[in-house]
């Protein structure tokens, strides 16, 4: 059985900003995660998915290349 809490946060402006733009990077990284994968997958179908941790291992990378 699943459980969870719902609860309703009220963010001052500053906080909202902060929320917005991480979402936003979030979804930036989740986008150019997904295009890789999905422009590797065409390229050569044969290829294994790139795991977790491979994939998380190229976060770093992207933040210097995108900063």
């Amino acid at each position: 059985m699943y459980q969870g809490i719902e609860c309703k946060i009220y963010p001052n402006e500053k906080q909202r900003q902060l929320i917005h733009m991480t979402f936003g990077h979030t979804r930036f990284i989740w986008n150019e995660m997904l295009a890789m994968l999905n422009a590797r997958y065409e390229n050569n179908p044969d290829l294994q998915m790139l795991s977790y941790n491979v994939l998380s291992s190229l976060i770093p990378q992207m933040k210097k290349e995108y900063s």
